[in-house]
């Protein structure tokens, strides 16, 4: 074989190594410089009201850095009968029930305005998707209930074998006229993210202390 052709050769195989590696690559600098920027933020749990990419919809956001590995986080997150223990005067049931057409039927309660208001719905959670090396999406939409549409996305990113990074999206729309509704659970549903990430971090980790994650950690 010349020289010319080994060289070629030489580079095909290379960039295909490339290309299979940049996924798992490109992934694990995103969940690492989420753990780091959470680590580093000085707070236990961050949270925000925000429109995720692809809605249209203001959904409360949380997440948070959990010293456990990623199956300990999706065990929790799929155990969805404990919801109601995260925060129990907002949550006040989650319930799995029977449903049709595959996935887990969950029914759930969710009391806004200080108990004046109980909202009441199923959400149907899928399997877990991935989107991408040590990225996976759990994700519950609206079948039936008082409310125009509710949703939960968790996003669980593995940083290493030990640490994993927990997000929480929850979109409830009340069934009432206006945007006045929407605009006051805000709050609410900031602070429902925040304690759902909250009760699957003390449960996956076994405590509820905070556990910063370095590079050098692993």
């Amino acid at each position: 074989m010349s020289i010319a052709r080994t060289v070629r050769a030489f580079l095909t195989v290379s960039t295909l190594a490339l290309c299979a590696l940049a996924p798992a690559t490109a992934n694990a600098t995103q969940a690492e410089a989420d753990a780091v920027r959470i680590s580093t933020s000085g707070q236990h749990t961050l949270k925000w009201t925000w429109t995720p990419p692809g809605k249209t919809d203001r959904y409360g956001h949380a997440e948070a850095i959990i010293n456990a590995p990623i199956a300990d986080v999706r065990k929790q997150v799929q155990n969805f009968g404990q919801y109601k223990d995260f925060a129990p005067k907002r949550f006040t049931l989650s319930k799995v029930v029977p449903g049709t057409g595959g996935g887990t039927n969950v029914k759930m309660e969710f009391s806004v305005l200080r108990g004046l208001l109980k909202l009441n719905f199923i959400e149907k959670f899928a399997a877990p998707r991935a989107s991408g090396a040590g990225l996976e999406v759990i994700e519950g939409k609206f079948v039936s209930g008082n409310v125009k549409d509710a949703n939960v996305i968790w996003t669980l990113e593995q940083v290493d074998d030990a640490f994993t990074v927990l997000k929480c999206d929850v979109l409830i729309k009340p069934d009432l006229p206006g945007d006045y509704a929407q605009a006051a659970i805000d709050e609410e549903l900031r602070d429902a993210s925040q304690q759902a990430v909250d009760g699957v971090h003390i449960r996956a980790q076994g405590h509820g202390r905070f556990v910063q994650w370095s590079p050098n950690k692993g």
